[in-house]
């Protein structure tokens, strides 16, 4: 059959000649019934219409003169409507019918132009929009050619955007010019070659279109010339142009006639070419782009003179195309089609033939195609991509007819083979399949879908049963129950379906997989051989994905199989083929031939994949049990092909210009459509009537409803998303069109990469969830790290450079293919990637195409690559959504007239909601403020929708769940969207510490952890009925915006829908939650991110307006504002507040407004450093214009080296401070930046992210660098820099420190930084950074040699020079000659040094010599130290060797055994106390680590996370779940910092107590928490330079303290009962009760006394929890009011009886102050209630009984005194006079020998640190010293990295625990005899100096030793001081334990007895052997080490 003729209205001419081209018709040939069918519909379809209809754009009508244009009635919100696509006009007298220029591939050299002439810019793009700009391309042009100056103005001119020769191809002359397609001819394809012939553009006949309605516009003929016969279509190259069904119709007026108009336009666009890098790297220029094409629009491109075309021949000519031109590039673009005639001697007759002149535009050659035969039919014009299966001849020519070769029409639209096939039909209904995604549920597809699977899984089976496949069938069914659900069907129905068809199944695969098996198992291939036995010997693949873009093809494959062919005319012969399984009844007829074709095309596929030759397939009925063999004839294949080229235009056309193909125009078949909603919608929307869509009334009932502006609204944002499509299809296009060179710069592919086939790499089995892992290595060169690890060694800045510009990372999809051809081989998910591999996970093992799964050899013959799958199917449902609004029914209308027709929202009247339980809860509930109570108001008075604006800080997630309690108090349905799995399980977590029920919808791994016990998945759901009630039951529905098509949700409906961050979500992405509810709320802020749109088009046109911003503008009432913020304090908050809020935001409370970061410790550091860190400045912008600090280009990306190391030195002296990393964050505009600045700071705990991944996030310190530093003063003008939005993100993320760094010459080109920085400035708070500032940081800069910008900033400042501002992209070999002289140098001095010819080393070698001191070996006393005879030396020492205990004591804690308390007395909490075991019962064994045990984390990480395994109890997670206190993620417990009366967080908990309490000021240092739960409220107070001795009892709250110090944190086991604590009067500053639920009122207020006595004069007591505030929560402690209110004024009468004066009383919390001293506590001498203790000493308390009686005040002889004395605030306390020395409290220590303690031990340590250079690094965290004396060692030792458990021996002489706690320590009295109040492994570094002396002869030395062994942890550390004669028992004993020793002389030397024994904890697995052993000259000490235990680090030296 003849392809659909071309209408008078087509572009083969409207001439008389032209007409005589149509007479040939092609012959018959194979597929032709699918054409006759085809062109009926076609015939039918283009039937016209009565003259005086309407003409719809998709039905092309040249009968139309006239058609009307209906003016736009745009919503006034809506942003301007889309400028229509590039239109080209010139002064032709004659026009001629000219396509517009479509989608093509061009070379990826080439850049494109927006409709602002912007490029689009991402966080990946570091290079902003290129702007078309004048002196770039001027330069460049005088370079290459100086004879060309009209040319040369011509082209100034259009750089200056004078685009005079585009105007609309409207008839109307003053009709505004179109300014959105300047791209499409700036990218054309460059011509390359020099010299070309160019045919003249003859008069032509010539229609126009409407471009604004795409309606066609009729010419008179008689104004058309004759067409010449030899280029009927020719044009020039750069010109748009149309096949015939044309996209739109261009007129050409005034285009010379003469060749060199030709040929000065495609000289132009080599010039082009020449100067394109010039214009792709210099700085951006914004403009007014549509100004000067307003203004210019009258100019004409024929201004350019003839002259020019001898000049531009000076031009370099281009490479050859065998230089670049492979055999398999063999995609052109069309420059011209002309239509000829063959002579009439030829053997076809007179029949057309056309002739298209093509272009490799990768090499620039020209070819020559003829299309002949059937092929004269293809719509193929200029601009259109063509692919050419065949081969050019000598002279560069192929022929194309029905026998030879195949041209694929826009190959890279890849259709499959399904669509191809159900085109014939409708080709309409095709491209809606293609464009939407449906969430229809078909009961017959699902049964479907399930046989398929069945069928395939016994395909797989070598011999399957009956059995088999009925079992598999249940689990399919039990696999897809929720799509049984969706379809409204039971499992028992559906599985008797399956198990009629298993028989049919099962007798097929035994008579095709084994001939000698009962039946037949013949097919007929349609041959003349008859029947022939066909036998599958291997299945090769089940559900193949095959691309092919050779083909502009793609498919999904049933099974691959292998088949062997036995005829009795060949014989056997084994076939690949494909087999395709249809389980339908539609079995014969037009289903039967698109059956057939799908097989054909997918044997192209596999000919394709396989790369062999596959020429059949088979198709199985399963319903007919029917087998039938297809062939693949060419002429069948020709005519699919011709199939595809038209569906792929039909996808193309829709896709640019929003047009379907035409209506099929037959009522019978349209009716029962299931797109007929849609399609007649669409029709309407294009101006379609009711006449033309061939319905009659069937169409109007159907539209009648839509309004002229409900189809502008429709064709508006459908532009808009497919405008964003482009850009993903784009990306994925390059897959097949990179060259490995170029994918090597493309950030989103790995290329030249290999398998790794070392046995462990390869996978011997599936994972646990049925996928395999294989990993992949460099191939030739390095395979760059793209997840930075912390202390990679970074060699040179080219591998830095490309691991910054990869955006892969762990979790995203890939497509896996090889670098020979093989596309899409598989597609899988990167499970790991680093600097040497990458892991892909794969549903499968890895196989080529035809090989077996076991053929390894032919993997590792292959080079890969791997490159990132965009997924495109949310554009599908954002379509669909889309046009839902527009379909008849009561949902979409409501919808439309509140977003459509901007109806304004209704709400109720506030005055009958008086018995409403919701209005009351919101009205009574305490943890809200007025703004959330009226946002609620608002939400619950909404009859329509509600606006919640939450501006940065506000709780709006906390306001939407007091929102949902409330919603839910009425019985409302909810359903909880946002567009990221994050923002919805952020609000389902807040729901579920709520004990709110509700479901998740989700796949688990996108779901949090914690809620993924919502899902179905986590629920027992066996059947759809348990389904259907779990859904009908649940009130609270979470689901993603993308996700509302799930099948749970097909039969769903919701009373209100909350969608969260709603201003970042497109509007197309918000409509589809929506029509599931009756009632909305929007919750976001359209101040900060609007939605992520990547096409630069079409956020210009309105995209990024999402539909809050879009409602909240229509409609202000509708929005209820939070403007009360909690996050930044004030000066952070003006920023914004001034800049964007217009001052409405305000502070939550003072707390918040004077917020500042609190330093643990302030250490001297550099003067700009001193100035950052100022806490008192809130905000500061450090200016770095007087450092050498240019950004830094490499590709697209952008990054500022100086500013990421000055980010990295302020980070480092904040973590110093004692500021955790998890309070600092670290934002910056580019990905590059980001990953450049991962590499510098070594803190790992703080988080670096892009701006656009802050949103939502906060912190209490962020660092901004702006990267943006160049000369040129519109550097910045980028779409990242320049979006206010961004902006206003970037400055709320900080609670107390804002700090952004930054050139201020280049932001102040910015206007809005150009305020910010005002505003900085007149809070005094710009910092002006110097040269000197960063290089006199000496030490530090080493950090910066571990990144590869090392050289940039260390060149600059010893250079100090401004060389190569543009960032470095040459380096200076200047600074290595630098370095490399210097180290030369100091070798040399070195080696000169050492020979003593150095005047120093000289001194020293002679001292040596008179010393005659010897290097030993070993430290041997074996002559003058011996212990009863027995031997010293190490190797004849005999000790006892102790086993292991067994694993039940892994835990064990002597003193608080569980077993043994339970023998003892419960009163008063006895048997919680400590009991120790008696001697015959202790334990003579080692406590053994639990299995799995690590090392913990370092501090600050340790203080979030424990890891599981060293303390495996999950009771707390179960318990408190709901107060914060632990929870449980992975293999690790978080600490969230939460606890029983502070569910907020200790922080706030903390800043509460800190507005009555001095903690700022340091006046407070000591704190005692009792009851401490896992002591967050002491782990947070580190921060603050508060220390804090928590306690807690080992009851039935398993391991609080084990988790304390685990956590970092000082605890031990111990409970208010009978004996005293062991601490010393007057030791603690401060103490608290938060719920530790200790009676304080029983005995008389014993332990409030108790309490007492250890609180010093001036400190503070808090208690929070019951009784406080028991008005509120009598009910929840189930208590009668009376009880409490009885207890709390009982606690009062005690408090004032102790002289504790009340300061303060709010909410759950009370404080009180004890007062100094006696003498302000008179009512103690006239109350006989007071019972003072007789004791003279209150700090004897060693298992003394605890008595009720009030400790008394030291004396005072001023009544203004404090009792004991005044103690120095923290620091300066820690090496003052305690007041215990200076009063003489302690006997025997003076000032003078506490001074000298303290010069000692600061002695001692130094030496320890040489020793061991892990003390004071952080490794050791938990640190005891078991003889304390004064507290000298840990004082010396103070560091926010540690902390130091102080033991004073109840057998010590003196008394000293008092003094340690003045100095602001913390410590514990213990005798070490017995065993120490603390889990094992609890400590990391034990000091034990003079221990072993001091319990000489009182207990076993092994005793104390193994207690040491069982709280030192794994590879932790002992010291040892003592007599030399102690320490040679204790090597004895040790000899026999996991400990490795070493022993040292004293650092006075050799002569001193004491000596120095350090221990090593043996690791879990293996111990390095001790390594070095250095000495020094005689008088210093001897120091042997070892190495570390883990890692690289050096812990001895």
């Amino acid at each position: 059959m003849a392809p659909r003729k071309k209408s008078s209205a087509s572009c083969s001419s409207s001439s008389k000649k032209s007409n005589q081209n149509q007479h040939s018709q092609p012959s018959k040939f194979g597929i032709q019934h699918f054409f006759e069918r085809h062109s009926q519909a076609a015939a039918a379809a283009s039937s016209t219409p009565p003259p005086s209809s309407p003409n719809p754009p998709d039905i092309p009508n040249s009968q139309t003169p006239n058609p009307p244009n209906p003016s736009v009635n745009t919503p006034p919100l809506n942003p301007p409507p889309i400028a229509p696509p590039l239109v080209v006009q010139d002064a032709e007298e004659n026009p001629s019918e000219i396509s517009p220029e479509i989608f093509k591939s061009t070379s990826f050299k080439r850049f494109k132009f927006s409709p602002g002439m912007l490029i689009k810019q991402s966080q990946d793009d570091g290079g902003d929009e290129v702007t078309w700009k004048i002196s770039p391309v001027n330069e460049r042009l005088r370079a290459v050619t100086k004879n060309l100056p009209e040319a040369m103005r011509v082209l100034s001119d259009a750089s200056k955007l004078n685009v005079s020769n585009f105007r609309l191809c409207s008839q109307k002359q003053n009709s505004p010019c179109a300014v959105g397609k300047l791209e499409k001819w700036l990218s054309s394809p460059t011509i390359k070659a020099p010299e070309r012939s160019l045919v003249s553009l003859k008069t032509v006949s010539f229609q126009e279109v409407d471009v604004e309605k795409g309606t066609e516009l009729h010419v008179d003929p008689n104004t058309t010339g004759s067409m010449n016969s030899q280029s009927p279509f020719r044009t020039p190259p750069s010109v748009s142009y149309c096949p015939s069904e044309s996209l739109h119709r261009v007129v050409f007026k005034g285009l010379p006639t003469e060749t060199g108009s030709l040929q000065h336009r495609k000289a132009l666009l080599e010039l082009l070419d020449q100067v394109e890098d010039v214009i792709a790297v210099e700085e951006p220029v914004v403009n007014n782009s549509r100004a000067y094409l307003l203004e210019n629009q009258d100019k004409m491109v024929s201004e350019i003179s003839v002259e020019a075309n001898a000049a531009l021949k000076t031009l370099t000519n281009v490479p050859s195309e065998r230089d670049y031109c492979g055999p398999s590039n063999l995609n052109f673009l069309v420059l011209e089609v002309s239509e000829k005639h063959r002579t009439a001697d030829s053997s076809y007759g007179q029949s057309p033939y056309k002739v298209l002149r093509l272009l490799n535009e990768q090499c620039g050659v020209e070819r020559v195609l003829h299309l002949y035969d059937e092929w004269f039919y293809s719509h193929i014009g200029p601009g259109d991509t063509i692919n050419v299966i065949g081969d050019f001849d000598d002279q560069g020519q192929c022929v194309m007819d029905r026998d030879n070769n195949l041209v694929i029409v826009h190959p890279d639209i890849l259709v499959s083979g399904t669509r191809v096939a159900a085109s014939f039909t409708c080709p309409r209904r095709t491209v809606l399949d293609e464009r939407l995604k449906f969430s229809d549920h078909s009961t017959a597809a699902l049964i479907g879908s399930l046989l398929h699977q069945i069928f395939q899984a016994g395909l797989l089976q070598e011999s399957p049963t009956r059995e088999f496949l009925e079992e598999y069938a249940r689990i399919v069914l039990q696999k897809n129950i929720e799509s049984l659900y969706a379809c409204g069907v039971n499992e028992n129905d559906s599985y008797g379906k399956l198990i009629e068809a298993i028989p049919r199944i099962l007798n097929w695969l035994i008579r095709f997989r084994d001939l000698q098996g009962p039946g037949d198992s013949t097919v007929d291939f349609g041959s003349n051989d008859g029947q022939k036995e066909a036998c599958i010997t291997e299945v090769i693949d089940i559900e193949e994905m095959a691309w092919a873009p050779r083909y502009g093809l793609k498919g999904m494959i049933d099974a691959s199989i292998r088949v062997k062919i036995d005829s009795n005319a060949d014989g056997p012969n084994e076939k690949i083929m494909p087999l395709e399984f249809k389980t339908g009844k539609r079995t014969s007829g037009q289903s039967a031939m698109e059956h057939c074709a799908q097989v054909i095309l997918y044997s192209l596929l596999m000919s394709e994949r396989y790369l062999k030759d596959i020429d059949s397939g088979l198709l199985y009925y399963l319903q007919t049990d029917h087998t039938q063999g297809i062939t693949v004839r060419r002429s069948d294949l020709v005519g699919l092909i011709m199939r595809r080229n038209e569906l792929a235009a039909d996808i193309l056309k829709a896709s640019t210009l929003q047009l379907l193909p035409p209506m099929l125009r037959n009522p019978n078949t349209c009716r029962s459509c299931r797109h007929l909603n849609i399609c007649t919608v669409y029709h309407k929307a294009h101006g379609g009537n009711a006449e033309s869509s061939g319905l009659a009334d069937v169409f109007d009932s159907h539209v009648e409803h839509l309004t002229t502006s409900h189809s502008d609204f429709l064709q508006r944002w459908d532009r808009l998303i497919d405008l964003e499509a482009k850009v993903t299809q784009v990306a994925k296009t390059q897959i097949w069109h990179s060259s490995s060179s170029r994918r090597e710069n493309n950030s989103s592919s790995l290329s030249s990469i290999v398998l790794d086939v070392s046995s462990e790499s390869l996978p011997k089995k599936p994972t646990k969830d049925g996928r395999f892992v294989y990993r992949f290595m460099n191939y030739g060169s390095p395979l760059y790290d793209l997840e930075m690890q912390n202390g990679d060694d970074l060699d040179g800045a080219s591998p830095l450079l490309r691991s910054l510009d990869r955006t892969l990372k762990c979790g995203d999809y890939v497509i896996l293919s090889t670098e020979s051809r093989r596309l899409a081989v598989a597609n899988g998910v990167i499970t790991e990637i680093s600097r040497s591999h990458v892991s892909v996970s794969f549903s499968r093992r890895l196989r080529l195409p035809g090989s077996s799964p076991s053929e390894i050899a032919d993997l590792m013959q292959e080079v890969w690559r791997i490159d990132k799958d965009e997924v495109t199917t949310s554009y599908g449902i954002m379509r669909f959504n889309l046009v839902q609004l527009f379909v008849r029914g009561a949902q979409s209308t409501h919808l439309r007239k509140l977003i459509v027709d901007l109806e304004a929202p209704r709400f109720d009247s506030g005055g009958i909601f008086s018995q409403d339980p919701a209005i009351s809860y919101i009205r009574s509930e305490k943890n809200m403020n007025d703004d959330q109570r009226r946002a609620i108001h608002k939400i619950l008075t909404a009859k329509d929708y509600a606006l919640i604006l939450g501006m940065p800080g506000t709780g709006k997630t906390s306001t939407m769940v007091h929102a949902v309690k409330a919603l839910l108090m009425r019985g409302a349905s909810i359903l909880l969207t946002s567009y990221t799995n994050s923002a919805v399980d952020n609000l389902l977590i807040k729901l579920k510490a709520q004990a709110i029920d509700f479901v998740r919808i989700g796949k688990d791994e996108a779901v949090h952890y914690d809620v993924r016990g919502h899902c179905f998945s986590g629920i027992n759901t066996n059947c759809v009925e348990d389904i259907k009630q779990r859904i009908d039951e649940v009130k609270v529905v979470g689901v993603t915006c993308l996700g509302i098509n799930h099948p749970l949700l097909a039969n769903k409906k919701f009373d209100i829908c909350i969608m969260d961050e709603a201003g970042q979500i497109t509007l197309p992405v918000s409509l589809g939650p929506l029509m599931l509810a009756s009632t909305f709320v929007l919750v976001g802020d359209h101040y900060q991110l609007p939605p992520l749109v990547q096409s630069t088009e079409a956020r210009e046109n309105g995209m990024g307006i999402s539909l809050f911003c879009r409602l909240s503008e229509a409609h202000p009432q509708a929005i209820s504002a939070l403007q009360c913020q909690y996050r930044m304090c004030a000066g952070i908050m003006e920023l914004s507040n001034s800049l964007i809020y217009g001052n409405r935001l305000r502070c939550g409370s003072t707390e918040i407004a004077n917020a500042m970061l609190e330093f643990s410790c302030v250490k001297p550091t550099t003067l700009w450093l001193k100035e950052v860190l100022d806490p008192r400045r809130s905000v500061l912008f450090i200016n770095t214009d007087m450092l050498p600090a240019p950004e830094r280009r490499e590709n697209k990306n952008v990054n500022n080296p100086t500013e990421a190391y000055i980010v990295a030195e302020i980070t480092e002296e904040l973590v110093n401070r004692g500021i955790i990393g998890d309070a600092i964050g670290i934002i910056t505009p580019y990905n590059s930046q980001a990953n450049l600045i991962r590499c510098a700071v070594g803190t790992m705990s703080v988080e670096i992210h892009t701006i656009d991944k802050y949103q939502g996030r906060d912190k209490d310190c962020i660092l901004l660098s702006f990267v943006r530093s160049s000369e040129n003063p519109r550097a910045c003008n980028s779409t990242l820099l320049g979006d206010w939005h961004r902006i206003n993100v970037a400055i709320t993320r900080a609670k107390k420190k804002l700090i952004m760094v930054g050139s201020r010459k280049t932001l102040s080109n910015v206007p809005l930084l150009k305020l910010l920085i005002e505003k900085v400035e007149e809070q005094s708070s710009i910092l002006n950074v110097s040269r000197k500032d960063i290089c006199n940081m000496g030490e530090q800069l080493k950090k910066c040699s571990q990144i590869s910008w090392r050289s940039f900033v260390f060149g600059r400042c010893v250079m100090g020079s401004k060389a190569n501002p543009q960032g470095g992209r040459t380096r200076s070999s200047v600074p290595i000659i630098i370095v490399i002289g210097l180290c030369c140098c100091f070798y040399v001095l070195g080696a000169w040094q050492k020979s003593g010819f150095g005047k120093g080393d000289s001194i020293a070698l002679e001292i040596t010599r008179q010393t005659d001191c010897s290097i030993l070996s070993n430290l041997n006393f074996e002559t003058h130290h011996n212990d009863g005879g027995v031997s010293t030396d190490p190797s004849e020492l005999k000790a006892e060797v102790f086993e292991p205990c067994d694993v039940k004591y892994t835990d064990y804690t002597p003193c608080q055994d569980q077993d043994r308390a339970m023998k003892f007395p419960r009163d008063n909490m006895n048997y919680r106390e400590r009991h120790c075991p008696r001697e015959d019962e202790k334990l003579h064994c080692l406590i053994p680590a639990p299995e799995g045990y690590v090392t913990p984390f370092p501090w600050p990480k340790s203080r979030d996370y424990v890891p599981y395994a060293n303390v495996p109890y999950k009771s707390l997670t179960v318990e408190k779940a709901v107060q914060n206190w632990v929870q449980f993620e992975g293999n690790v417990f978080k600490f969230p910092g939460g606890g029983t009366m502070f569910p907020q967080g200790a922080d706030a908990y903390i800043d509460e107590l800190a507005s009555v309490i001095p903690i700022a000021d340091a006046t407070v240092r000591t704190a005692l928490d009792t009851g401490c739960g896992v002591a967050s409220w002491g782990a947070y107070l580190f921060k603050r330079n508060v220390l804090a001795m928590s306690f807690a009892p080992r009851d039935s709250h398993e391991a609080q303290v084990q988790f304390a110090l685990e956590r970092g944190v000082p605890a031990i086991i111990g409970v208010l009962g009978t004996i005293q604590l062991p601490y010393p009067s007057r030791a603690f500053d401060m103490a608290q009760c938060s719920r530790c639920l200790i009676p304080w009122t029983s005995n008389d207020g014993m332990y409030m006394m108790e309490v007492d006595r250890v609180l010093r004069p001036g400190g503070y007591w808090i208690l929070s929890g019951p009784p406080i505030n028991w008005e509120t929560y009598y009910k929840t402690w189930k208590r009668s009011r009376e009880e409490l209110q009885k207890e709390q004024g009982r606690i009062e009468e005690l408090a004032e009886l102790l002289c504790w004066e009340k300061k303060y009383e709010k909410g759950d919390i009370a404080i009180w102050r004890k007062k100094d001293n006696a003498d302000s506590c008179r009512q103690r001498k006239d109350n006989h209630l007071i019972n003072l203790c007789e004791s003279t000493n209150p700090d004897d308390v060693w298992y003394k009984e605890m008595k009720t009686c009030v400790t008394p005040y030291p004396e005072v002889s001023n009544p203004d005194n404090v009792a004991g004395g005044i103690l120095k605030k923290f620091p300066q306390r820690l090496f003052a006079v305690p007041p215990r020395i200076s009063l003489g409290y302690v006997p025997g220590v003076t000032a003078e020998s506490y001074q000298e303690d303290n010069r000692l031990w600061k002695k001692h340590v130094n030496a320890y640190k040489r020793i061991n250079k892990l003390i004071g690094s952080g490794r050791y965290r938990n640190i005891m010293d078991m003889n304390a004396g004064l507290g000298g060692f840990a004082a010396a030792l103070e560091s926010p990295k540690s902390w130091v458990m102080n033991v004073v021996p109840t057998i010590s002489e003196k008394n000293t625990l008092g003094v340690i706690y003045e100095r602001g320590l913390i410590g514990i009295y213990h005798d070490w005899c017995e065993g120490f109040s603390t889990y094992p492994r609890t400590y990391d570094l034990i000091h034990a100096y003079g221990v072993f002396s001091l319990y000489q002869n009182m207990c076993k030395m092994e005793d104390i030793l193994l207690e040491m062994d069982r709280i030192l942890r794994p590879e932790g550390a002992v010291i040892f001081r003592d007599d030399v004669d102690v320490l040679n028992n204790v090597r004895k004993v040790i000899g026999g334990m996991r400990w490795n020793a070493k022993m040292l002389d004293h650092e006075d030397g050799p002569l001193v007895p004491e000596k120095i024994l350090i221990l090593s904890s043996k690791p879990l697995k293996s111990f390095k052997a001790l390594s070095k052993l250095t000495t020094r000259i005689c008088g210093s000490e001897l120091i042997l080490g070892f190495t570390a235990i883990h890692g690289a680090d050096e812990s001895m030296n």
